[in-house]
C-alpha cells in the first residue's frame, strides 16, 4: 500500500506522467463541481485553453493499491485511450498548493446535453449521424482496449469545435478488474443504465460492454431527439418501470428507420440480443440513402446557383460554401456530375461506408480562374494531415470550408489509411502535411509513420510540408533557408518531401469589438487570399507536371 500523493510523486518524478507547472496557467475560471471532483477552465502559456481537474488533496492519508485502485485505474485509461480523436485527451498533471490536478483538453462547446440544448435546431441529420458516429468511433477503441466505460451519458459526452469526445472514466476498469456486484455498478444516471443493474435478485449482475451498448442506444435517441431520456416522467416509479415495464423511450417523428431501429436494438432488455460496437459503427457508417430522403436539399430559387449542362461554375469562397450546404449529406458521395440541371441531386447516390466527402470540380490547367469547367478524367485526390494547434483546420478552411485529418498514434494511423485505402482506391495524388513551426518530437514520429502506412501501401503518391504561422513567407531567402534545414534535420523528410511551402495563416474568427478589430480581420482575409493563391499554384504545377485531373477530398 502506499499514499497516493506518493504515488502520483513518484509517476511525475519517473516521467511516467507529463507535469506542468501550476503558474504556467492562467485566467482559471471554474466550470463546473460534480461527485467527481471541481473541473476549470484556463489559458497555457501560449493562450491554449485546457481544462483543470481536482482529483485529490495533498493533504489526504488515503493509501492505494496500484494492482486495484480506481484512481489508479482512471490515470492509467487517461494514459492509455487519450490518443484516439474521440476520447477527451489527457495532457498531464499539475499540482497547486493543496490539490494534484489533471490536465485536460478543453472542449469549448460543452457537454452533449448543454450542446443539444443550445444548438438542436439548428442540427440537420448528417449531423446527428456524424455525432452519433463520434462516439461509437470512441467507444468502439475503448472495447477494443477491453474497457468498459460504465457511466455513458450526455454529461460525459464533450463537443470541442463540433466533435464529440467520450470523457470522465471515473468508473472506468479494464475488464479484469471489474469486480462483481460492486456498488458501482448502480451508480450512473438511471436514463442511460443497463436495467439488469436495477435487479436487486441479480445482484451478481456485472457492467460489461453490453451495458455501454444499451448506453450508446439511449445517447442514439438522445442525439435524435434533443432531450434527456424521460425528462418529463415521474422519477418514483422510473427505475421499476425501466426494468420490468420495459419502458423505453418513444421514437421521434421523421427519424431514418436505418437510425432508429439501431437504437432500438441497443437498449434491447436481453444484452445477448444487443449489436456489438462493430457492428453499430458499421451500420451507421452504411446507413442506405433511402434513410436520408428527408435530407434532400430545398428545390433552387433565385439565391441558390445554377449548374448547367457544363458545370460552368464560379469557385469562390461564397460558391464553395453553398456547394458545400448543397451538396454534403452524412456518409453519401455526391459528384457534381450527379447533379441535375437544376443543381439537384439525382436519385442514384455514390455510398461510401465511412466519410463524408466534398468534391470540386476544377481544371488543372486554370485552378486559380474565376470562371472553371469540369473537364473528363481520372479523379485525384488531396489529403491535409496536421499537428492539433498546427493550423490544419485553418489551412482547410481556406481552401474549401472544411476539416483535415489529425496527427494519431501508429494503430490509429493504420486504422485510418485501411479507410482511406478503402474509400479511395485511385490513391491520393499528394499529401498535405501541416507543421507550425519547427518539427516537434511527436509530429516528427508521426510523419516517420507514413513511410510505411501511406508510402509504403502505395496509397499515396506525392507530399508536401505546409509550414503555417511563417511570417516571412514572402521572403525566398528565408524560406529556402527553413527549407534546407528542415531536410538537414530528417532524413525521412528530406526522402517523402517533395517540397515545403510557406504561408501566413491567420485567423479570422475573432471578437469584433471595434474598428481596429476590423482591420485585422480585413487585412487577414487579404492575406488568406494570398496564401491560397500561393498553395493553389503549387498544386496546379505539381498536377500540371503529372498531367492529371482532379479534384480535392478531404478527410
Amino acid at each position: 500500500m502506499k499514499l497516493i500523493k506518493e504515488w502520483i510523486e513518484e509517476k511525475i518524478t519517473n516521467g511516467s506522467i507529463p507535469y506542468f507547472e501550476y503558474d504556467e496557467f492562467s485566467k482559471i475560471t471554474e466550470l463546473d463541481s460534480g461527485k467527481f471532483g471541481q473541473v476549470f477552465k484556463a489559458n497555457t502559456a501560449n493562450m491554449k485553453l485546457i481544462a483543470l481537474k481536482i482529483i485529490i488533496n495533498k493533504s489526504s492519508k488515503e493509501e492505494i493499491n496500484e494492482a486495484d485502485d480506481e484512481f489508479t485505474n482512471e490515470l492509467n485509461l487517461l494514459h492509455e485511450v487519450g490518443s484516439h480523436p474521440n476520447i477527451n485527451r489527457f495532457l498531464g498533471i499539475t499540482n497547486d498548493s493543496k490539490d494534484y490536478i489533471l490536465v485536460l483538453e478543453f472542449a469549448n462547446d460543452g457537454n452533449l446535453m448543454d450542446y443539444l440544448k443550445k444548438k438542436f435546431a439548428s442540427l440537420e441529420w448528417n449531423d446527428k449521424i456524424k455525432m452519433a458516429l463520434d462516439i461509437t468511433s470512441g467507444l468502439k477503441f475503448l472495447h477494443s482496449k477491453e474497457i468498459i466505460h460504465r457511466d455513458l451519458h450526455s454529461k460525459n459526452i464533450l463537443v470541442n469545435n463540433g466533435k464529440l469526445l467520450i470523457a470522465d472514466f471515473g468508473l472506468s476498469k479494464k475488464l479484469a478488474d471489474v469486480r462483481t456486484g460492486s456498488v458501482a455498478n448502480k451508480m450512473g444516471i438511471i436514463g442511460y443504465v443497463d436495467p439488469l443493474c436495477f435487479n436487486d435478485d441479480n445482484k451478481y449482475y456485472k457492467k460489461d460492454k453490453k451495458s455501454d451498448i444499451y448506453s450508446l442506444g439511449v445517447l442514439l435517441w438522445e442525439i435524435s431527439s434533443g432531450r434527456s431520456p424521460f425528462s418529463n416522467y415521474p422519477k418514483v416509479m422510473l427505475t421499476f418501470r425501466i426494468r420490468f415495464g420495459n419502458l423505453r423511450e418513444k421514437p421521434i417523428k421523421n427519424t431514418p428507420p436505418g437510425y432508429r431501429q439501431l437504437y432500438e436494438k441497443c437498449w434491447n432488455g436481453e444484452p445477448k440480443s444487443r449489436p456489438d460496437i462493430v457492428e453499430i459503427y458499421r451500420n451507421l457508417s452504411q446507413l442506405s440513402t433511402d434513410d436520408f430522403s428527408c435530407l434532400l436539399p430545398p428545390q433552387p430559387d433565385e439565391t441558390n446557383p445554377s449548374v448547367d449542362d457544363n458545370y460552368d461554375l464560379n469557385i469562390s469562397s461564397n460558391l464553395i460554401r453553398k456547394i458545400k450546404n448543397l451538396l454534403i449529406i452524412s456518409h453519401t458521395l455526391i459528384k457534381l456530375n450527379e447533379l441535375d440541371k437544376n443543381g439537384n441531386p439525382k436519385s442514384s447516390f455514390d455510398r461510401s461506408n465511412s466519410k463524408t466527402f466534398l468534391i470540386i470540380p476544377s481544371d488543372s490547367q486554370n485552378l486559380n480562374s474565376s470562371n472553371e469547367k469540369k473537364t473528363k478524367g481520372n479523379p485525384r485526390n488531396l489529403l491535409i494531415i496536421g499537428h492539433a494547434g498546427s493550423g490544419k483546420s485553418t489551412l482547410s478552411n481556406v481552401l474549401i470550408d472544411d476539416i483535415g485529418m489529425a496527427l494519431y498514434n501508429k494503430e490509429v494511423m493504420y486504422e485510418k489509411m485501411s479507410e482511406i485505402n478503402y474509400l479511395i482506391p485511385e490513391g491520393i495524388s499528394q499529401i498535405l502535411f501541416v507543421i507550425a513551426g519547427k518539427f516537434t518530437a511527436e509530429e516528427e514520429s508521426k510523419f516517420n509513420l507514413l513511410e510505411d502506412s501511406i508510402f509504403g501501401n502505395d496509397i499515396a503518391e506525392y507530399i508536401t510540408i505546409v509550414r503555417t504561422k511563417f511570417s516571412n513567407f514572402k521572403n525566398e531567402r528565408e524560406c529556402k533557408k527553413d527549407k534546407d534545414d528542415l531536410y538537414n534535420e530528417n532524413e525521412t523528410v528530406a526522402k517523402l518531401c517533395k517540397n515545403i511551402v510557406h504561408i501566413d495563416n491567420p485567423p479570422i474568427n475573432i471578437n469584433v469589438k471595434d474598428k481596429d478589430d476590423e482591420a485585422t480581420i480585413t487585412l487577414s482575409r487579404k492575406r488568406r487570399d494570398r496564401l491560397r493563391t500561393i498553395l493553389l499554384d503549387h498544386l496546379n504545377k505539381v498536377f500540371q507536371e503529372k498531367g492529371v485531373n482532379y479534384v480535392i477530398k478531404l478527410l
